[in-house]
């Protein structure tokens, strides 16, 4: 009977030839002799860049390289759970906005020890199997991946589908590595389209970088290439050991995990808990931006707020039954149960979320229309009002004696052509006459205040 290679982000205590828990991920003492030493050395490298979409958390995880079945779950749950789950939990992605994922890597020679021997001490307890697993787990850090990886994140919220698709199409072609035209482009799109961006860095080695304007895109390109600039020119220096192989204890002649029937299922329940989970948060993202950006929305003939915010409340609920079953299969193998009987077992349901159904549609996206050459508010109304936008005015009014009394726009925000929701408010910067009531401008007449 075998025990499951795994392959684990990097955490503090990770070391060659520590013992590792395998349904926590959580490190144990020393077992296996370190004949490799620490990850030092740095030949051999490869580097990798990518410009990409992301539309889910799964997405996301496979760009912060989390593989949840060569994980078995040891990534979102387990030992301090994984800072780059954490990240992408924090992301928030879903599908009305654009996430685009700059992602780079740099993967150095990886190092590994060849001849598998217990250590002195772990070899004494081969004999005693429960002793030995308390100390030294069942798995060791055989391998160690070198490198680095860098992820930007930009979130340019559209509130629309549609919108975030065709900001995506305008940026093709500008996936080449970092050019000019990358920067141009991701400026452009953002600025026809009326969108908002925030950006955000998870780096693993390279040097110290910040974001000193999260609304500016441009600065993601900016970091990453700093960080391939340094990793390239200073890899001993910059390089950091960021992912693990993690063997089994029997190869180096450590005894066979106890009940590893009880273990093995308690590994499969922790393998669907992950997936679940990751499943859940796109779900509780997707009801969250709806609830949060209802304006953007055509409710009629869709289910209710409170129906979204009732489904929002269940959701979380769900992830709570969903860590909670995790957390017992790791801290009881012979006890795990999977989600639903989990649920059960502890008075409660699962799934407990019900989707509202149907879901409320996106408004339609419209172009914001010209009115520079609008001779009057009315004509101005008009022309918003046939395309389902709404006016506001801001004016200035001019004196009726002046040379040039007529109505005239000065502005308009948002700009002509600018594509946004239906229901969107355009402000109208004008000049106007003023307004009097009848037989009042006579009297001003009569008195010289203003003219004929």
């Amino acid at each position: 009977m075998t025990v499951q290679q795994l392959q684990l982000p990097h955490i503090p205590g990770y070391n060659f030839g520590i013992g590792v828990d395998r349904l926590s991920g959580a490190p144990r003492n020393l077992v296996v002799q370190q004949k490799q030493g620490g990850p030092i050395g740095a030949g051999g490298g490869r580097q990798s860049f990518e410009v990409s979409r992301v539309t889910s958390t799964h997405d996301l995880q496979e760009k912060l390289g989390i593989d949840v079945e060569a994980s078995l779950g040891c990534a979102s749950f387990g030992a301090g759970i994984s800072a780059r789950f954490s990240f992408s939990e924090s992301t928030h992605v879903e599908s009305s906005s654009l996430f685009m994922a700059i992602t780079a890597t740099v993967h150095l020679a990886d190092l590994s020890i060849d001849d598998c021997v217990l250590t002195p001490e772990a070899a004494k307890l081969i004999d005693r199997p429960d002793i030995f697993a308390s100390r030294y787990g069942d798995l060791f850090a055989r391998s160690c991946s070198r490198g680095g990886l860098f992820v930007g994140m930009m979130h340019v919220e559209t509130s629309n589908e549609t919108v975030a698709t065709k900001i995506e199409a305008s940026l093709k072609g500008s996936y080449g590595f970092f050019s000019a035209e990358a920067s141009t482009n991701f400026s452009k799109a953002i600025h026809d389209y009326n969108a908002n961006a925030y950006c955000r860095i998870y780096t693993e080695g390279g040097p110290a970088l910040t974001i000193n304007d999260p609304s500016n895109p441009l600065e993601l390109l900016t970091n990453a290439n700093a960080w391939m600039k340094a990793m390239h020119e200073d890899p001993d220096h910059n390089a950091v050991p960021y992912e693990w192989s993690m063997a089994p204890l029997v190869i180096a002649e450590g005894p066979l995990p106890l009940n590893e029937a009880d273990r093995q299922r308690a590994q499969d329940v922790l393998l669907m808990c992950a997936r679940e989970r990751a499943t859940l948060l796109d779900q509780l993202n997707r009801l969250s931006w709806i609830h949060g950006h209802a304006d953007s929305f055509d409710w009629s003939g869709a289910a209710s707020q409170q129906d979204i915010i009732t489904a929002v409340s269940a959701t979380e609920k769900d992830l709570q039954v969903i860590a909670d079953c995790a957390s017992e299969a790791i801290n009881q193998p012979s006890a795990a149960q999977f989600p639903s009987v989990f649920a059960t077992s502890h008075g409660t349901t699962y799934p407990s979320a019900i989707i509202p159904s149907p879901l409320p549609k996106s408004l339609p996206v419209v172009n914001v229309p010209d009115l520079s050459s609008s001779t009057s508010r009315e004509t101005c109304i008009n022309q918003l009002t046939l395309v389902g936008l709404i006016p506001s005015f801001d004016s200035r009014v001019t004196d009726p004696g002046a040379p040039s009394p007529d109505f005239k726009v000065i502005n308009q925000e948002p700009p002509a052509g600018t594509p946004v929701n239906h229901g969107t408010t355009v402000m109208i910067r004008c000049l106007e006459p003023m307004q009097l009531a009848p037989g009042f401008q006579d009297k001003l007449s009569r008195f010289g205040i203003i003219g004929t």
